[in-house]
């Protein structure tokens, strides 16, 4: 009796073999079969994912034969036919063609024996596949789980430039989630103007080999570029051969952040902010470089506040400061673009006015003169005037080097303060 009507084929497991015989369409096992093994007690559901069947073809089309069988059975189960008479070769070839895995006779004991033979075999190799496949996952599924731990930003990608994994702080750091990343390519993944530089560099990398590091901007999950430090390595198979990169990215944004606001600090006077001596000299010497080579004019002035130490010795220091800082800014400003000041030390600063002659130049500086003298320093209720010298000198190109002519200019700021103070002097 059958049992109750159900989506599953039914039938009858061969003993000693991972097989069964169907009976769905209510064919008995050929008594071949019978023979070589035992056969279950009654008919029963075959299980949802069984592995070898065995099925008479009875009555219907080979092609509506298999594609019944595999509607109910699936693509996975090895499928046997078996025929009532001879099966010669055009028959098994189109059986096979169809979908099915072997065939036989059904009163071919020898080959119903190798058909079930060749089952087993099978099911050992796929078994041993599956084994296989199952460690394969679990080792990396494990890899993933260690470098999804990790912080830093992790991927890698095959020898066409194409990812085949990354890190979810990959994932996070791009805005993209996994299914975005692999099967993609860099330009797929990352903002135009960047993605020619990475892909550039994975090149060059698969070209020379071995490791690769650089810095470069990338376009963060927030919206913003942010600065990074690219570690790459070529991927190698054991023959050697390059099968791709690994790459990982480190944020460097703050440190480079950090960094230029250290190399600002170590140019600018800690009081005034503006330049100090040591970067103007740096400056100087490419612009004047710059102006010779342009045939251009180039004029330099050394300017000191009048009176200085009496304003330290009747205000203070802390008035001082503020007479120093006040100063700073008002040339700072007024100077004029392309134009270069700086503190020199104490109450004395350096300015550099590239295409200007000495005539333009004392315009310039005359104007700054009296902007001092008119401007008024408080602090802490205290108020005053102060007023500044001015020595100017011309570079006299192919004659004298910077430090000559700012030497020349530091004589005419002495003719200037021993002539009565508030007032500019050329050089001779």
């Amino acid at each position: 009796m059958l049992p109750a009507k159900s989506s599953l084929p039914v039938g009858q497991q061969m003993a000693g073999y991972d097989a069964w015989w169907l009976s769905s369409a209510g064919t008995a096992p050929p008594a071949a079969l019978v023979d070589i093994c035992d056969l279950g007690i009654g008919i029963q559901e075959v299980p949802a994912h069984p592995f070898a069947c065995f099925a008479g073809v009875d009555g219907e089309s080979l092609s509506a034969c298999v594609r019944r069988h595999r509607s109910s059975l699936g693509d996975a189960a090895y499928l046997v036919l078996v025929f009532n008479g001879s099966v010669l070769p055009p028959k098994a070839t189109r059986a096979i063609e169809f979908g099915a895995d072997d065939v036989c006779a059904a009163d071919d004991r020898d080959g119903l024996t190798l058909a079930l033979a060749r089952a087993n075999r099978v099911n050992l190799e796929r078994r041993q596949t599956a084994a296989i496949h199952r460690a394969l996952d679990l080792e990396r599924d494990h890899m993933q789980a260690c470098i999804d731990n990790l912080p830093t930003p992790i991927f890698f990608k095959n020898e066409r430039g194409i990812y085949v994994g990354c890190n979810k702080a990959f994932q996070d750091y791009m805005g993209l989630p996994a299914s975005s990343i692999i099967g993609h390519t860099v330009h797929d993944v990352a903002c135009g103007p960047y993605a020619s530089v990475y892909h550039d560099a994975d090149l060059a990398l698969m070209k020379k080999g071995g490791t690769q590091v650089y810095e470069a901007m990338v376009h963060h999950a927030d919206g913003l570029p942010r600065d990074i430090l690219f570690q790459k390595a070529v991927i190698t198979d054991r023959s050697g051969a390059a099968r791709g990169i690994a790459g990982a990215m480190l944020d460097i944004t703050e440190r480079k952040r950090l960094e230029a606001k250290l190399t600002d600090a170590a140019a600018r006077d800690p009081l005034t902010n503006i330049f100090n001596r040591r970067r103007f000299f740096q400056l100087a010497s490419e612009r004047v470089a710059e102006s010779l080579v342009q045939g251009r004019p180039v004029t330099l002035a050394v300017l000191d506040i009048d009176h200085f130490k009496s304003v330290n010795d009747r205000y203070g220091h802390a008035m001082g400061d503020r007479v120093l800082c006040d100063v700073a800014d008002l040339l700072d400003h007024g100077i004029g673009e392309g134009n270069l000041v700086a503190r020199a030390g104490g109450e004395e600063f350096f300015a550099l006015l590239p295409g200007h002659d000495q005539s333009a130049a004392s315009d310039v500086m005359e104007r700054l003169r009296n902007d001092v003298a008119a401007m008024r320093v408080e602090d802490r209720g205290l108020e005053l005037t102060v007023t500044i010298s001015i020595g100017l000198a011309q570079l006299s190109a192919g004659e004298e080097d910077l430090w000559a002519c700012l030497r020349r200019a530091d004589h005419a700021l002495y003719d200037a303060k021993h002539g009565g103070r508030n007032r500019l002097s050329l050089a001779a």
